[in-house]
């Protein structure tokens, strides 16, 4: 090959960038990604996930019982670190050797199906079956999964938001859980008073700047408009929603919440922020209800006091919609140019 070449520059670049990040793309030389030959007679299926610890263990379980139940595959599960699973994701296209089925949690799909990287769903499967599955499909999770009308990714599980409060500390102040965002703000204050301490151990609620998506519907908004093909990310209502999440910093200072946050990392693993007694409230997904079930067992098991966490929809922004938020969620995808798409008999 000539040194020279546009082909080796961009061989080149790839390869000082995986070198730069850090990033060892295990395809099937994982940790026992090559335990297990493939059986004769069956084509292999390489399934990337980012799933870990004990669920982990899951999802193995779930792909050795598919395994034992026919002859024609066979689904070899490898665990992908989930950072930068984008960029490992586009690595292994521009290699020519992606996995033939891949899981993700990120709003890509019109993203990835818009630069050709992902194969329609129509294309692996009759319009029967496609018909039947966009019947079977929650609205949101045919949405989550469609681009210009096609389905590009199968949705495998929703995630939605609640809020979640601390039915102990809420009984302390003689106050319910709030429906609106007005009383979400009273309690707020009532619970940790602006000024005072500013190395305060606990708060009433504080915004997650990451959860702008489900805010900007909570205050009547929507981030695109499918009639137009626009990005309404600008409109009043969201931005109505920006000011409302930027206002608790204005209340208690920037400064002093940066820091608060920071010393979230140093809680053990994925721990709940609200069972370490750091919030009243907190916004979060369905996913917390195994650590809060888990808690209780193990304060009842050592004899401490049980925890009593709540959860409501989150509250309703004046005469917005009620029991709004954003749904997003799994989903897996099938890599244009995969050695296996249709699981089956591809050459």
């Amino acid at each position: 090959m000539n040194p020279g070449s546009s082909r080796s520059r961009a061989l080149r670049g790839i390869a000082l960038t995986i070198v730069a990040l850090g990033i060892v793309v295990p395809a099937l030389v994982a940790p026992g990604g090559r335990s297990k030959p493939v059986p004769p007679g069956r084509r292999e299926v390489v399934f990337w996930h980012f799933w870990g610890g004990r669920d982990r263990a899951i999802v193995e379980g779930i792909v050795d019982r598919f395994n034992a139940s026919q002859t024609k595959h066979f689904v070899r599960a490898v665990a992908m670190p989930g950072a930068n699973l984008d960029l490992k994701f586009f690595l292994s296209v521009t290699g020519g050797d992606p996995p033939d089925l891949m899981n993700q949690d990120d709003p890509v799909v019109a993203d990835w199906a818009i630069r050709g990287a992902l194969t329609p769903l129509d294309e692996m499967a009759s319009p029967a079956e496609i018909a039947a599955l966009e019947n079977w499909l929650f609205p949101a999770a045919r949405s989550l999964g469609s681009y210009q009308g096609r389905l590009h990714a199968l949705c495998n599980g929703l995630d939605v938001r609640a809020l979640y409060y601390d039915q102990n500390v809420l009984e302390q102040f003689g106050r319910e859980p709030p429906e609106t965002i007005e009383a979400l703000d009273a309690l707020a204050r009532l619970i940790a008073p602006p000024g005072g301490d500013k190395r305060r151990r606990r708060y009433g609620y504080v915004p997650d700047s990451r959860r702008l998506w489900a805010w900007g519907i909570v205050f009547g908004g929507r981030f695109y408009d499918p009639a137009t093909g626009r990005v309404t990310a600008d409109s009043e209502p969201v931005v109505r929603a920006l000011r409302w999440m930027a206002s608790y910093s204005r209340l208690y200072g920037a400064d002093a919440l940066l820091a608060f946050r920071q010393g979230e990392q140093a809680l053990t693993g994925a721990a709940f922020p609200l069972l370490e007694g750091r919030y009243a409230m907190l916004m979060d997904g369905q996913w917390r209800v195994r650590e809060i079930e888990e808690a209780v067992a193990s304060a009842k098991v050592r004899g401490r006091e049980v925890p009593r966490i709540g959860v409501v929809p989150l509250p309703r922004f004046k005469d917005g919609p009620t029991d709004a938020g954003w749904v997003n969620g799994n989903f897996f995808v099938v890599p244009r140019g995969c050695k296996n798409s249709e699981g089956y008999g591809n050459s």
